[in-house]
């Protein structure tokens, strides 16, 4: 018999019953007549401050809970900089030797130097060597005392553009006659950092915490920035369960509970990030309870999440980006027309969506890190370095597309409606695997053998080609199909390609 065995599923897709969620109004009508109790309790332990909204706090109760204490209301925190590793502290690279990392500014290897102020890795050479490399040194230069520290370019155009690069220093005195050039290869070698106060907001519903490989690498990344700048970036979690009780709160009034502290302290913020996960059923609602017991359509659901407080909030700061980590996203219409609308409102300056009916949050996790480093840190341009993004992504481009709404983060809010926002859609293509887009099938239909299907593209001399098949080699099984309007057909490489196209509104799921 065939062996099996229960494991977590990190899809975000699942069925579950269609259940109505109790609107604000009927909440606040039951309250008033509920009665009231007067409950004594016992002296409570000490209460240890945390970031993680614990999962027995949202558990039945058949005391009455108190109102939360000052500790209780989740105070944040800065994330401690003492795990950030610095290169310095690296015991296997030394400066000057030869690693395995990439340059950061031509994305090369070679002798690569580890700048002091940041996370970059430069490639240098001596004058007297053949190979270009991004910085030139002149003959004879000790780089390996100890005593020398290294700044990159782009630190020093982060700092003060119009001094002139010296980019070594004993004591913090510049060392002249060091460097020789610099060369610059690609336009993003010199990006100003953006390091502003940032707060990322992970927001679960009970049971999908261990889905949270965006949160975790969207913060791990940034903090290579933050550590170094001395800004602060701050992590809150909360986790929600709108479960109808008949002792206690009810699971969205517990979810507003934890909600207000973190509303109060958004102000404090340049940016905020916020990671929304749930399951969401084949027919695009979303769940509210844990273990698939009831979904509800996505704009009743995301009213709750994000109720008119917190929008407002939102619409203050100079950046806020939403990371819909739910399967089928803004291709459900619902979701799409409010998501369109509070982009448009200046509620989200950046919304990140795919739509895949299985998608699972791991295989965008580099994405969404290295998304936030490039438009919110070195503030460059939409859409042209999106496939920089995407680079490397085949995996989630194998399963979803990506779809970006993106909001001009420089208009003042009240200005923001007269801009709407744009929608664009990324698609992954690779003449082999996923031509024009579409993914080839891992078996063939006719002898059920796998890795079979070739495909037959069209002749190089035809224009816009509307059809071309999937064909078995062994059995000659055929199976054609439509050619999407405007896509490529991708490159031979492995990895593929990505392409922009304007995303439509959806009519169906």
């Amino acid at each position: 018999m065939a062996r099996t065995k229960n494991t977590p599923n990190k899809c975000t897709g699942a069925p579950a019953p269609r259940r109505p969620l109790r609107s604000v109004e009927t909440r606040t009508a039951a309250a008033k007549h509920r009665p009231k109790r007067v409950r004594t309790r016992s002296p409570s332990p000490e209460v240890v401050e945390s970031d993680d909204v614990s999962q027995e706090a949202i558990e039945d109760d058949d005391n009455a809970v108190p109102e939360p204490s000052d500790q209780d209301k989740g105070a944040l925190s800065p994330v401690p900089q003492d795990d950030v590793l610095l290169p310095a502290q690296c015991d296997d690279v030394s400066r000057g030797a030869q690693t395995g990392s990439m340059c950061s500014g031509c994305h090369n290897g070679g002798q690569l130097l580890s700048c002091d102020f940041c996370y970059r890795e430069i490639c240098t050479r001596q004058r007297k060597d053949e190979h270009k490399a991004c910085i030139t040194l002149n003959a004879g230069i000790d780089i390996d005392n100890p005593k020398i520290q290294f700044m990159c370019p782009a630190c020093h155009v982060a700092r003060d553009k119009y001094k002139p690069y010296v980019g070594f220093y004993i004591n913090s005195q510049p060392c002249d006659a060091y460097v020789h050039k610099v060369r610059q290869v690609l336009t993003s070698f010199f990006p100003e950092l953006r390091c502003k106060k940032t707060l990322i907001i992970q927001i679960n519903l009970e049971g999908t915490l261990e889905m949270d490989e965006p949160v975790i690498e969207t913060l791990c990344r940034l903090k290579k920035f933050f550590s170094r700048e001395k800004v602060a970036i701050d992590l809150k979690t909360i986790l929600f369960n709108f479960k109808e009780r008949k002792r206690g709160p009810n699971g969205t009034e517990v979810y507003a509970q934890h909600l207000k502290p973190v509303i109060k302290s958004i102000s404090e913020y340049k940016n905020v990030l916020i990671f929304f996960t749930t399951h969401a059923t084949p027919t695009g609602d979303l769940h509210f309870l844990p273990k698939n017991m009831g979904a509800e359509s996505p704009e009743v659901i995301l009213d709750e999440i994000f109720p008119i407080e917190f929008r407002a909030a939102l619409k203050k700061v100079e950046r806020s980006m939403l990371y819909l980590l739910v399967c089928h996203g803004v291709s459900n219409p619902q979701c799409y027309q409010w998501v369109r609308e509070q982009a448009n409102s200046g509620v989200f300056t950046d919304v990140l969506s795919f739509s895949s009916g299985d998608f699972q949050p791991y295989y965008a996790a580099h994405m969404c890190a290295y998304y936030a480093q490039r438009f919110l840190i070195e503030n460059a341009r939409f859409p042209a370095a999106m496939p920089e993004v995407l680079q490397g992504s085949h995996r989630l481009g194998t399963s979803s597309k990506v779809i970006v709404f993106k909001q001009d983060h420089e208009l003042q809010p009240m200005n923001r409606k007269l801009f709407p926002a744009a929608a664009t859609q990324f698609y992954w293509s690779q003449r082999r695997y996923a031509p024009y887009g579409i993914r080839a099938p891992t078996d063939c239909r006719g002898c059920k053998r796998f890795q079979t299907i070739r495909t037959r593209l069209p002749p190089p001399n035809e224009e816009n080609p509307t059809t071309f098949p999937f064909r078995c080699k062994q059995c000659k099984y055929t199976k054609t199909k439509s050619i999407p309007v405007g896509h490529e057909i991708g490159t031979e490489e492995r990895g593929g390609s990505w392409h922009a196209e304007d995303f439509l509104a959806p009519k169906s799921v």
